[in-house]
């Protein structure tokens, strides 16, 4: 499911409705607005989800929510998805080979393995 953080309070209910469907979030709720009310809409959503136990995030494509992104920018937002849905619950996708585009899969797999490095296997 693809949805940006104002149609998440509706793509939880869609979940909601089907506990039995699993339902995979992309590139992690599109936080496209990096202000504070836009990442307040988004960290709400992103809890109105992770309620939903069908409903895991999948690793974003980096370079369509910022072009210039680098491993300290875009840390912040994978571990805290990471600590909203659980280790078990978070999965890496990519959109290669359109993703690049704007970036190269291998730097994508190096920074996911760095900021998700000091992360254990529970």
């Amino acid at each position: 499911m693809q949805v940006n953080p104002i149609q998440m309070c509706s793509a939880a209910k869609l979940a909601s409705s089907f506990p039995e469907t699993s339902i995979v979030l992309n590139h992690m709720g599109m936080p496209l607005d990096p202000g504070n009310d836009g990442m307040a809409l988004w960290r709400r959503g992103m809890r109105l989800l992770a309620a939903q136990e069908t409903s895991p995030p999948r690793s974003p494509d980096l370079g369509m929510l910022d072009s210039q992104w680098t491993v300290e920018s875009i840390r912040p937002l994978v571990l805290e998805v990471i600590e909203v849905f659980g280790t078990k619950r978070v999965m890496f996708g990519s959109n290669f080979p359109v993703e690049r585009i704007r970036s190269d899969l291998g730097p994508l797999v190096a920074a996911l393995k760095s900021i998700t490095s000091a992360l254990t296997h529970e």
